[in-house]
């Protein structure tokens, strides 16, 4: 009588699904165990959930403002790509608009664009009848234009400012202003760009804001001022903007006035 009243236990047990007490240790251990490792799994990359939950921006400027210490994670700086991150962690981004927004303010203003980015100007503004749009053009190898221009900004990667130059200044106007952003890692000699190609040295980057305003005088420009970047480079470097205007003719020394 007491094997089947144990049996009959058991059974009524099951029916209304209670584990056996016998057997619940094991299977509860199991199931915590099983339930920790599914909360572990919900911590991913840093630029993974930022991605998912601003996919309005690219990859690229995620990690880059990651970098720029711009993205918080609980209320904390995170500059690590890498970093694990919990899907219920806040994540804050303290960048204001993609960096190549902003040279569009000034090109708006010029007569023909000697940046890079026309591509993401307003279709209105890229098809009006006063905009040239020349695209696959290398600018070292421009020789004319509509007509010749009052401002010119340049935004260059991979090539020094200096080397362009000639092109440059053969469709501006006498009296006209040249903007352009520096790069050091760009300019400076291969021995002096650190790892991750980011040049870290003050006295590098005064070597080539120094050797850079230098040449561009040399085309018969008056350099009006130099600062620092407020905006960083993709990798973190530090870029700088360069204004000059151009000399009237009547202005330059005889020797200067052969030379442009």
């Amino acid at each position: 009588m007491m094997m089947m009243a144990s049996r009959l236990r058991f059974h009524q047990l099951r029916l209304i699904g209670v584990r056996p007490t016998c057997c619940s240790p094991s299977r509860d251990f199991a199931a915590v165990r099983t339930q920790k490792l599914q909360l572990a799994k919900k911590k991913r990359r840093l630029d993974e959930v930022c991605l998912e939950r601003f996919q309005q921006y690219s990859r690229t400027y995620i990690q880059s403002w990651i970098l720029q210490g711009k993205v918080l994670v609980d209320g904390r700086v995170v500059n690590k790509a890498g970093t694990q991150v919990s899907d219920k962690s806040i994540i804050e981004i303290k960048a204001e608009i993609p960096k190549y927004g902003y040279p569009l303010a000034v090109l708006l203003t010029v007569y023909s664009n000697m940046g890079h980015h026309m591509y993401m100007v307003a279709e209105k503004i890229r098809v009006h009848e006063r905009v040239s749009v020349i695209e696959r053009t290398n600018l070292r190898y421009l020789t004319e234009l509509p007509q010749l221009v009052d401002l010119v900004t340049l935004d260059l990667s991979f090539i020094s400012i200096l080397l362009v130059m000639p092109a440059v200044v053969k469709v501006m106007k006498r009296d006209s202003t040249l903007i352009t952003l520096i790069k050091p890692q760009f300019e400076a000699r291969r021995s002096q760009v650190g790892g991750g190609g980011i040049v870290r040295d003050p006295l590098v980057h005064k070597e080539v804001l120094d050797r850079i305003i230098s040449g561009v005088e040399q085309f018969g420009f008056c350099n009006k001022g130099c600062i620092e970047s407020p905006i960083k480079g993709a990798e973190g470097n530090k870029e700088f903007l360069a204004c000059f205007h151009r000399i009237p003719v009547q202005e330059l020394q005889p020797e200067e006035a052969k030379s442009t």
